[in-house]
């Protein structure tokens, strides 16, 4: 019993680690953006729009009002899904600089062998 404690704990530090470390990545690219995008802070006005839309989506999925949708209605969705995962493909290719891969050094010299 001791012993699966003793893993567990050990597992969940080093959990914490991997979130600490990801928080302080996001955080100073969030900075940088922040610092040459010319990019602010979500208004307080823009905080409570989010928050009634999300209230409104919460309270559609809870009364079933989900069930009522149209065929159009449902296209604009997806429309604007493959909208928006067409701007994430972009950014992630401006990101690596390529359109395929990331430049991963030391790579090259296993051969592309993990």
């Amino acid at each position: 019993m001791a012993a699966a404690v003793t893993q567990l704990t050990a597992r969940l530090n080093s959990l914490v680690n991997v979130g600490i470390h990801y928080g302080k990545v996001a955080i100073e690219f969030g900075s940088l953006v922040a610092k040459n995008g010319n990019v602010g802070l979500p208004s307080g006005a823009a905080i409570a729009e989010a928050q009634t839309g999300f209230g409104k989506l919460f309270a559609t999925a809870q009364n079933g009002a989900w069930k009522k949708v149209t065929v159009r209605e449902a296209g604009q969705v997806v429309g604007a899904g493959v909208t928006v995962y067409g701007f994430f493909l972009v950014g992630e290719m401006i990101g690596r600089g390529s359109l395929v891969g990331y430049k991963i050094p030391g790579a090259a010299a296993t051969g592309g062998h993990h």
